[in-house]
């Protein structure tokens, strides 16, 4: 059984246990929920922390529609004011769900928020102040 097949077998047989559990999949720290008597899945996992605040250029790159190629899921993003943090999240209807159709969500979902890293880390630089020292 490979490293990958192990950890979708703990992720199934936690979630028809307890409905939640977290798993690193592809470097993303990812949650797991069922949710709407047990009818859809909820995965969320962290694409942004602010450093005790949210720049501007973030904030606005938050409210523009960007597509990811080849990706069937469709995943919000959710701003904790709090925590100055954003989330990357899905939810999603599941019947009987296999090994292979959780791979396969793991993957898309981890692959869209490395993607959503890099452009609200590249954002994020936008709003730094450069000070020359003489």
């Amino acid at each position: 059984m490979s490293y990958y097949e192990k950890k979708v077998n703990k992720v199934l047989h936690e979630l028809s246990h307890s409905q939640f559990t977290e798993v690193e999949w592809n470097g993303s720290l990812v949650n797991l929920k069922i949710v709407a008597d047990g009818n859809q899945i909820f995965i969320s996992t962290p694409v942004y922390f602010g450093d005790n605040y949210i720049p501007k250029s973030v904030r606005k790159c938050l409210t523009q529609q960007i597509l990811f190629a080849h990706v069937e899921i469709k995943t919000f993003l959710t701003v904790n004011e709090t925590l100055f943090k954003i989330t990357l999240n899905y939810i999603g209807n599941i019947s009987e769900i296999n090994q292979e159709e959780i791979k396969e969500l793991l993957e898309s979902f981890t692959w869209i928020a490395e993607k959503w890293r890099a452009i609200l880390e590249e954002n994020d630089k936008h709003d730094l102040i450069y000070i020359h020292a003489k």
